[in-house]
C-alpha cells in the first residue's frame, strides 16, 4: 500500500554502498543526492563538502542544503548529545564536535 501526499513526487533511489566504517551518513546523503539527480554530486565531492569523518545529523542537513535539496530539518537535541562523549566513534573528536555542532 503507498498513499501519496499531495505535492510531492516519487524518485527512485540507488543503493550506495558505505566506503568506509564512518561513513553510513554520507552515503544517504549521496543516495538522496544521486536519485534527485544533483550535478557534481561525485563521491569524492560529497567527502570534501563534509570536511569531516565524524558526521552528525546537522553536518548531513548543511550537505543537502549545499547541493540544493529541499527538506524540513526536525530534531529533539541541540548540539551534541553528551551521553556520546566516551563513544569511541565519537571520542578523538569530541571536542571539534561539540563546538562545531
Amino acid at each position: 500500500y503507498q498513499r501519496r501526499v499531495r505535492g510531492t513526487k516519487t524518485v527512485t533511489i540507488p543503493h550506495i554502498a558505505q566506503k568506509y566504517s564512518w561513513d553510513c551518513g554520507i552515503a544517504c546523503a549521496e543516495m538522496v543526492l544521486s536519485g534527485l539527480k544533483r550535478p557534481f554530486c561525485s563521491s569524492e565531492h560529497i567527502y570534501n563538502v563534509a570536511k569531516t569523518k565524524s558526521v552528525w545529523t546537522i553536518d548531513l542537513a548543511y550537505l543537502l542544503k549545499h547541493f540544493g535539496v529541499e527538506f524540513k530539518y526536525y530534531t529533539i537535541q541541540i548540539g551534541t548529545n553528551d551521553s556520546y562523549a566516551n563513544n569511541s566513534f565519537y571520542k578523538d573528536d569530541w571536542e571539534s564536535d561539540h563546538t562545531r555542532v
